[in-house]
């Protein structure tokens, strides 16, 4: 499995920008925390993947390997 290369915030000719190496992802934020926020995001995105529910076997879209169960289930008084 390959490893994605980590996001930085670093400053831009624009302001402040998300990188994923030498590549620009994100336009320029005029502020360096509102760049920290945009990563903080492409991150989240990044984790997410398409699973089935551990208790009803429906399909949802997952933050992450400790998200198994979709909302409408994890929201349920019956579990």
């Amino acid at each position: 499995m390959t490893q994605a290369v980590p996001l930085a915030v670093r400053g831009s000719r624009d302001g402040w920008a998300v990188f994923e190496g030498p590549r620009q992802l994100t336009r320029g934020y005029s502020c360096e925390y509102t760049a920290h926020s945009a990563a903080t995001r492409l991150e989240r995105q990044r984790r997410q993947k398409t699973r089935n529910c551990l208790c009803c076997g429906g399909q949802f879209l997952s933050d992450g390997p400790g998200n198994r169960m979709c909302n409408p289930c994890r929201n349920s008084p019956l579990v």
